[in-house]
C-alpha cells in the first residue's frame, strides 16, 4: 500500500506561531521577545531598547527615588523618637518633674538656653503639625507606639524599593538581550546597600 505522508503538525504550528510573534512584535515594541531569536531587525531592536530605557529612566527610577525618600524621612523620625524616648526615661529616672534647664535648637545648629517651669508634662509631636499634651509615663508609651509604627512604615518602604529595584535589574537584563551585550547596573546591589544603610541610619 501507498503511505501518505502527513506534515509534522508541531513543525507547522511552530512556524505559524513565530510568524505571529514577529508580527506583534513589529507592531508593539513592548511584545516580549528573545534576542537569540532571528526575528527582529536592527530598527525594531533599536525601537524595543528605546521602550526599555524610557520606561525605567521616566517612571521606574523617579519612582524608587520617592520610596527611597519616604523611607529616609521615616528613618529621621525613628530616630528623633529614640532621642525623646531616652531623655524621657532620664527625666523619670532622676525625677526631673519641677523646673528643668535645658538647650532649644532654634535650627541652623543654633542653639539657646531655656528654663522649663513644670516638666511634669511634655508636648509630643503626633504627625501632620499636630502636638499633643502627655505625662511622662504616657508619652514614653505613646513614642514607642510610634517607633514601632514608623520602623513597620520602613519595611514596607524597604519592599517596594527592592521590588521597582527587581524590575530595573530585569529591564536592563532584557535591554542587554535585545542590544546583545551584558549590562551593569548600579541596581544589582541595591537590596544589600540598603539594609546597611538602615542599619547605619538607627545606629545599630
Amino acid at each position: 500500500r501507498e503511505r501518505r505522508m502527513l506534515p509534522n503538525k508541531s513543525a507547522a504550528g511552530a512556524a505559524r506561531a513565530q510568524a505571529a510573534r514577529r508580527r506583534r512584535a513589529q507592531n508593539d515594541p513592548r511584545e516580549p521577545f528573545s534576542a537569540s531569536a532571528p526575528l527582529l531587525t536592527e530598527e525594531e531592536r533599536a525601537q524595543k531598547a528605546a521602550f526599555v530605557r524610557e520606561h525605567v529612566e521616566r517612571r521606574l527610577k523617579p519612582e524608587l527615588a520617592d520610596v527611597l525618600s519616604l523611607k529616609q524621612q521615616a528613618l529621621v523620625q525613628v530616630k528623633q523618637y529614640r532621642e525623646l524616648r531616652e531623655s524621657i526615661r532620664r527625666m523619670r529616672e532622676h525625677g526631673l518633674t519641677s523646673e528643668v534647664q535645658t538647650m532649644i535648637d532654634l535650627g541652623s545648629q543654633v542653639y539657646a538656653q531655656a528654663v522649663i517651669p513644670d516638666a511634669r508634662h511634655i508636648f509630643v509631636s503626633a504627625g501632620m503639625g499636630f502636638f499633643i499634651e502627655l505625662s511622662l509615663p504616657q508619652a514614653q508609651e505613646f513614642v514607642s507606639a510610634r517607633e514601632e509604627l514608623l520602623l513597620k512604615r520602613v519595611e514596607v518602604h524597604e519592599r517596594r524599593a527592592a521590588t521597582i529595584t527587581s524590575n530595573i535589574k530585569l529591564l536592563y537584563d532584557m535591554l542587554g538581550e535585545i542590544l546583545g551585550m551584558d549590562i551593569k547596573d548600579e541596581y544589582s546591589a541595591m537590596p544589600q546597600q540598603q539594609a546597611q544603610q538602615r542599619r547605619d541610619d538607627l545606629g545599630v
